[in-house]
Order: C-alpha cells, then structure tokens, then sequence
C-alpha cells in the first residue's frame, strides 16, 4: 500500500469514550502507513465542574497511557501526546516516560485551559495538521437540524480536512466516493482525496435533479443529457487529477464515473451501498464571517446520515 505524498501530520481528538476509540484506531492506520507524525489531542472542557474535572484525571491518564503504549506496538509510530485542560504535569511526564519503553517516538506534553473545539482547531493551526481525525460520540441531528456539536464547530469553524471516523479500521480506504458539483469546492474535495489516498478506487458522483442546493437542477433526464454531463464529469475529474499529478508527483488513480438521479444525498446514499464505500469526501463552503456558520446541507446530511466514515474538506484560506 503506497503512501500518500498529502498526509504527513495527522491530528486525532479523543474523550476517551468508545466511540472515540475507532477514530484513534484509523489515525493510527493511517499514521503507520503514511510515516506520519501523529498528535492525539485529550481535552478536559473548561466549563466542567472542578470537582467532576478533577474525577477525570484518573481514568484519562490511564486511558491516554494504554493508548499511546499499543500504538506503538503496532509499528515505527512517532506519536505526540497533547493533553490540555486540566491535568497536571507531573504526572503526564511519568506516563510519558512509561510510555517511551514501548517503542521509538516523539512526545511533547503541552497543558492550557479552552474550549474543546478551540483547543482543536488551534493545535491543528499549531502543529499544521494536514488532516483532523474525529470520531462521533452522539447523534447528529434530531430530525433535520443539525446539532453543535464539537465536530459540527470544527467543520464550520476550522480551516483543516476533517475526518468524522463511523466504522472500525479493518485496513486502508479502498473504495472512495466523492460528490461533487463541478465547484471550487468539489474540485479542492478531489484533489485532496486523490493526495491522500493514492492507492484506492475511487467512484466520482454527480446527482442532478436535486432539492439540495450545490448539486445540478432542472437538466433534462434524457440519456443525451447524462452522456454530456457523465462526459463533463470526466473533464472535470481529469484536470483535477492533473493538478493533483503534479503538485503531488501522483501515479495514474482508478476513477470511475457516475451520473445519478436523485437528490445528492439520495445519490450518495445509493453510491455507498452498491459500491461497497468505506470513505465519501465531500467539499464545504469556503465562506466567511456569519456565513461561515452555514457548513453547506449535502456536507451535514452526508456526515450525519451516511453509514460510512465522511471526509469534509473546507476550501483553503
């Protein structure tokens, strides 16, 4: 399995729940097979009572301890440990030092007070994480509206590719769907994919006839129209794939190409069955300000409703 020229500093969040567990899991697959640096990142909220904080320390460094320790076993990993919000330092170094007799890595302790999701997008800023690793801890919506939840902040307020992990990590991404709309946006989605797992297939979608705003309307389901567009989402794909070749130095990549009927998320939901998906990428709005907040409806449906691990990348600044 080749490795991928996008990913070389990884950073995954953990609250040490179960759930949690499956994200870690995936960061460090993909930090084994990239040879990437990896930050996991442990934040205690500041907003917690002190006395419930202060409950936590126990659990979480022998939680942090047991994680760091197998990583390690699991091959060369250079891990880096970031613990900030509540837990002291003298007894973070004991664990670290502990941990060190497990195998070689590089482990920097750094403690400071914030919230959750700032603290997760400034590390990522800190450390210039190629990619944000989370997992998903509780539903994402109720009904149709879309809950604030950390990753939610995150995706709307961060600048960095965000990884929402659903399933175990039984081994690399093989199959890759990415959605797209001819868009900036969509084209950013690609070529990151493209970079960051060279080595898959991908299958790349377009829906049209959509109620969901970013995907075509109102073309004409005749098979001439499929035909023109199918052969436009061949174009599209093959000037991203160029530029990803020679930003990257990229080798051919096994794309196929899909033109669907049906709203976005309909089509995509279709796409993951029939092809077996294990990662659908999907592009976010690059806004701005107040509009920021908007993360783009087929991103947070697909993030929300999707069997499969979701891949959000936001459009660079």
């Amino acid at each position: 399995m080749s490795q991928s020229p996008g990913l070389r500093r990884l950073l995954t969040a953990t609250d040490l729940s179960a759930r949690a567990e499956r994200a870690f899991d995936r960061a460090v697959q993909l930090a084994l097979q990239n040879k990437a640096a990896l930050t996991v990142l442990h934040v205690i909220p500041d907003e917690l009572d002190p006395v419930y904080a202060e409950a936590l320390k126990g659990a979480a460094r022998k939680a942090l301890e047991s994680l760091a320790a197998q990583a390690m076993t699991r091959g060369e990993l250079k891990v880096e440990i970031a613990i900030k919000g509540g837990l002291d330092r003298e007894q973070i170094m004991r664990q670290v030092a502990e941990a060190v007799t497990h195998g070689e890595n590089s482990v920097e302790v750094r403690i400071e007070p914030g919230s959750v999701y700032d603290i997760i997008t400034d590390t990522a800023a800190e450390i210039d994480a190629d990619l944000v690793i989370c997992g998903v801890h509780r539903r994402l919506i109720i009904g149709d509206e879309w809950l604030g939840t950390t990753i939610d902040r995150v995706l709307r307020f961060g600048n960095r590719p965000v990884l929402v992990v659903k399933k175990p990590a039984e081994g690399p991404y093989q199959n890759i769907l990415v959605g797209t709309d001819f868009s900036d946006e969509s084209a950013e989605a690609l070529k990151f994919a493209f970079a960051a797992f060279p080595s898959a297939n991908f299958t790349l979608v377009n829906a049209f006839e959509s109620s969901l705003a970013g995907f075509l309307t109102g073309v004409n389901a005749s098979q001439q129209s499929i035909e023109k567009r199918l052969e436009e989402l061949r174009q599209f794909s093959d000037a991203v794939l160029a530029r990803a070749k020679a930003e990257y130095g990229l080798a051919e990549l096994k794309v196929e190409h899909l033109i669907r009927q049906g709203s976005a998320l309909e089509v995509l939901q279709q796409s993951v069955d029939e092809k077996k998906i294990d990662l659908t990428v999907v592009g976010t709005h690059g806004r701005t300000g107040i509009r920021r907040a908007i993360l783009g409806s087929v991103a947070e449906s697909a993030i929300a409703k999707l069997p499969c691990d979701v891949l959000a990348v936001r459009p660079k600044s």
